[in-house]
């Protein structure tokens, strides 16, 4: 799967995300409308520009998400986020991260100011 581009798992019943592919070209990978607890190993795929994980079970996001330097897009709405982890602020090229449906309690000042729609 070195040439693989986009991965689309959109309703499925996974529960768990924790295999990206690795290699540099991929770009997108639409996980929406299943059952993830959790997303992690982020680092394999470092060129990723678009994230979709929503409609899951998503509680707490890995922190590690921020080597995730390309991205510009990130869909984690109607999951169970409590909070975002302060390493959002740092991913420079993110331009679009959706957040609603989410029992959030505040979006800290360093994300806000971070420049994402």
């Amino acid at each position: 799967m070195k040439n693989l581009k986009m991965l689309d798992l959109k309703e499925n019943r996974l529960s768990e995300f924790s295999e990206f592919p690795e290699t540099n070209t991929f770009d997108s990978i639409f996980l929406s409308f299943n059952q993830i607890r959790n997303v992690y190993n982020y680092t394999r795929a470092p060129k990723m520009t678009v994230l979709d994980i929503k409609n899951n079970k998503i509680e707490r996001l890995d922190p590690e998400i921020s080597v995730l330097r390309d991205l510009k897009t990130l869909d984690l709405s109607n999951n169970d986020l409590g909070d975002v982890p302060n390493e959002i602020g740092f991913m420079t090229k993110l331009v679009r991260i959706s957040l609603e449906g989410n029992p959030l309690k505040c979006i800290r000042s360093s994300i806000r100011q971070a420049g994402a729609e």
